[in-house]
């Protein structure tokens, strides 16, 4: 198990940035698909759809890595 496992993160599933730190690859509100765990606690997501930060709109299909408590579950509502 790994963090991201740990915390009931899934690769290929999708999540929602819950979050007001301002990045430069991703957003509050932006949906993101969990792409690779590398047992860190920011682990590689890719951009799906919503607001896009400045340094990704070049590149939308980069990875992107994301600190799990940035983010929820799509189906959860706050």
């Amino acid at each position: 198990m790994t963090i991201a496992t740990d915390r009931g993160f899934e690769i290929g599933k999708l999540y929602r940035v819950s979050s007001n730190y301002d990045s430069s690859y991703y957003k509050n509100g932006m949906i993101v698909e969990f792409l690779e765990d590398d047992t860190s606690n920011a682990p590689w997501f890719v951009y799906v759809s919503g607001p896009m930060g400045e340094s990704l709109r070049y590149e939308p299909k980069q990875r992107i890595a994301i600190p799990l408590d940035h983010l929820v579950p799509v189906e959860t509502q706050e």
